[in-house]
């Protein structure tokens, strides 16, 4: 049993087979599945959540997404991380950061690091080791 035949190997009739809709409705469908191919950026969120997916829940070992809700009209939009398991089936109940609170502390601690002078000159010869020999 071959899985995927040749080309060659396979027999095409032209209506072999009933059609169900129309070649015209066929055709339309086609083009608008075409147009709408390269669009899935429209669907994205609205906001930038750097850590999502990097945080692990302390409570039920998920991990946190972004998430961002305005709680009544007169209030300003709340942005935060979360656990993914928060308000489901497993209803985790730890509680969510808000995203300035909880990227500041990762990106001060992650520049502490980075740009410590002790750790320049290593991360430099760990460079060019990579990228140079």
């Amino acid at each position: 049993m071959v899985i995927n035949p040749h080309e060659s190997e396979i027999i095409r009739l032209e209506g072999a087979m009933p059609a169900i809709i129309s070649q015209e409705d066929f055709d339309l469908v086609q083009e608008l599945l075409k147009r709408r191919k390269f669009k899935t950026f429209l669907n994205r969120g609205k906001q930038n959540y750097f850590l999502s997916g990097k945080i692990i829940c302390g409570v039920c070992g998920s991990s946190y997404t972004g998430n961002s809700r305005r709680p009544d009209p007169h209030n300003p939009l709340y942005i935060s991380y979360r656990c993914c398991r928060f308000n489901k089936k497993a209803n985790c109940k730890n509680r969510e950061v808000r995203r300035e609170i909880l990227e500041s502390i990762v990106f001060d601690n992650l520049a502490q690091k980075v740009f410590d002078p002790e750790l320049i000159p290593k991360l430099n010869d760990a460079f060019i080791q990579c990228f140079f020999q």
